[in-house]
C-alpha cells in the first residue's frame, strides 16, 4: 500500500488538528515540530517513558564545511569535529553518538598515520551492534555514532583521493 493511501497518514492527522482550530502557541509549535521531522526524512520516532522524542542523525559536513586539510587525519578530525546535532535530539542519543566519536577519535589519533587500522576496529563493532537490541536511545546514538565514524573514514578517503587528483591535474596541465 503506498504512502498516500493509508488511512492514517500522518499529513491526514495534521490537517484534522488544523480543523480544530488550534489556539494555544504551544500546540502549534508542536505541530510546526511534527511537519518538520515529517519532512526530514531523516528522522525516527522512539518512544521513552511517557513521550516519544524525534532523533535526526546528523549528516556529514560538506566541502566547504570542513574547509582545507592537509593528511587524511586531519580531514577525518574536522569531520568528527563539526556536528550537527540540531535543536530536538535526546541528550541520552546526543551522549551515546558523541562517545562513539570520542573513542574513535581517541583511536584515530594514536593511529593518525594509518586509519585503517580504526577502520577495521569501527567495522567489527558495527557487526557486533548489528546483533544487540538498539530500542535504547543511548545505544541507538552510540550506534548511529560508529556509523557517522565509519562514513566519516569512507569520506576522508574520496577527499584525499580527490585532492591528489587535483593535485595531480594542476602538475600535468590538464
Amino acid at each position: 500500500m503506498s504512502q498516500r493511501n493509508k488511512p492514517n497518514d500522518f499529513l491526514d492527522e495534521v490537517f484534522s488538528e488544523l480543523d480544530k482550530n488550534l489556539t494555544s502557541n504551544e500546540s502549534q509549535e508542536e505541530l510546526l515540530k511534527r511537519v518538520l521531522s515529517y519532512n526530514s526524512g531523516n528522522s525516527i520516532n522512539y518512544r521513552t517513558n511517557y513521550n516519544s522524542r524525534v532523533v535526526k542523525r546528523p549528516s556529514l559536513p560538506t566541502i566547504n564545511q570542513i574547509g582545507e586539510f592537509s593528511g587524511r587525519y586531519d580531514c577525518f578530525q574536522k569531520l568528527l569535529m563539526n556536528v550537527d546535532y540540531g535543536p530536538n535530539n535526546s541528550s541520552e542519543y546526543v551522549e551515546g553518538h558523541a562517545e562513539a566519536l570520542n573513542k574513535y577519535m581517541a583511536q584515530a589519533q594514536a593511529a593518525s598515520k594509518d586509519l585503517s587500522v580504526v577502520e577495521a576496529r569501527v567495522n567489527e563493532e558495527i557487526t557486533k551492534y548489528n546483533h544487540i537490541n538498539r530500542e535504547r536511545i543511548f545505544v541507538k546514538g552510540y550506534y548511529d555514532g560508529l556509523i557517522y565514524v565509519y562514513r566519516a573514514l569512507k569520506k576522508s578517503k574520496e577527499l584525499i583521493v580527490t585532492k591528489i587528483q587535483n593535485e595531480l591535474r594542476k602538475g600535468l596541465n590538464l
